[in-house]
């Protein structure tokens, strides 16, 4: 069997990459075609997964405390060099652009391995000359292939640095994803994901500022943690919308919540392509978004299953949520297409793309 190492920044934490790298490792390991290692850069929380890993997925974990990457890159390549020998055949699959320096510094004496990068932020995330940046350039020019995330994406590849080997494969969704019967009669919104300033939450909160001037029996739920709660928290009070918009912390299972909610919305800077957004439209939920950099245009065909508001136009933003709000025939048509553009998301479809560059 092909021998497949997954090297993740940090594989013992609620984050997306963690999340997203674990389930394909998982389903991956259902077709008993590969013998499959997560290979994470760190410890933490003593090793323990937030997620469940299957028992044909083999763990290993570099003997680094509190890795920082602008830090301990050398110190992560040295300790990758150690694990693998130059007649190591299979293929390694570095997470996330960044940490391809590492991985290639420390095993492109493996020159029997295929080489793959899989990116999780937009091609403009991180500056051209940090890490992101340059590992991006060694991806395309050094690796075998890039992977990112939407058509979007894979276009400024092709475009900015004319790469010939980037191919785009959206994330695999969660099986346990259910459409169930849309519940027009819900008054709640829903937004997920962390807090911090890249989610864009204190915009979410300028929004709701509007539209609870116009509504007065709605919530809006907001799934997550993370290093702006506080803030948030007093942005919500001084804008008077406690019992409005609600901080409801981490939720480990926020696929049972969707059939709860009326529609999600989505105010973040940038993303990769949020998973919040396909699990939200898999649910069988509308979507409301800014036009961030990337995953929207992919998703969303606006005005028929969601809307797509220009960049931090807050004021659109609000009366698209109110439109939504006061016209229930609209959420319902929207639900009925919710997951018109996610074909190509079947985890069927997904998992021949991996086997096929694998």
């Amino acid at each position: 069997m092909k021998n497949i190492i997954f090297i993740v920044p940090g594989l013992f934490n609620y984050g997306g990459i963690a999340r997203v790298t674990i389930n394909l490792a998982n389903t991956l390991a259902e077709t008993n075609k590969y013998n499959l290692t997560l290979l994470s850069l760190y410890n933490e929380h003593n090793g323990h997964a937030f997620f469940d890993i299957s028992p044909k997925v083999k763990i290993q974990i570099l003997p680094i405390q509190n890795f920082k990457l602008r830090r301990d890159f050398l110190r992560a390549a040295f300790e990758l060099k150690k694990l693998y020998s130059s007649t190591f055949e299979g293929t390694f699959v570095i997470d996330d652009v960044g940490h391809n320096i590492p991985a290639w510094i420390g095993l492109k004496h493996c020159k029997k391995a295929k080489f793959i990068s899989w990116s999780h932020m937009n091609f403009f995330n991180g500056s051209k000359y940090g890490f992101s940046g340059v590992g991006k350039r060694l991806a395309t020019k050094k690796f075998d292939y890039l992977i990112a995330l939407t058509k979007e994406d894979l276009n400024y590849y092709n475009k900015i640095l004319g790469a010939k080997n980037v191919i785009q494969i959206y994330n695999l969704r969660d099986k346990n994803t259910i459409k169930e019967n849309y519940k027009s009669n819900e008054k709640k919104i829903i937004s997920c994901g962390r807090l911090n300033q890249i989610k864009g939450f204190d915009l979410l909160i300028e929004v709701a500022h509007i539209v609870f001037k116009n509504v007065k029996d709605w919530k809006w739920d907001i799934y997550g943690d993370g290093p702006e709660k506080e803030n948030l928290q007093a942005k919500i009070e001084k804008y008077g919308l406690t019992g409005k918009v609600n901080l409801m912390g981490y939720h480990s299972d926020i696929l049972s919540l969707y059939k709860d909610y009326s529609f999600n919305v989505f105010t973040s800077r940038g993303e990769g392509c949020p998973m919040a957004m396909i699990e939200a439209q898999s649910a069988g939920l509308p979507i409301v978004s800014f036009d961030f950099k990337c995953g929207p245009k992919d998703l969303i065909t606006h005005g028929k299953n969601g809307f797509i508001i220009e960049n931090w136009d807050i004021e659109k933003m609000a009366s698209s949520i109110l439109c939504l709000i006061k016209d229930n025939e609209m959420r319902c048509e929207f639900a009925r297409n919710a997951d018109m553009n996610l074909k190509e998301l079947e985890p069927s479809y997904v998992i021949e793309k991996w086997k096929s560059i694998l």
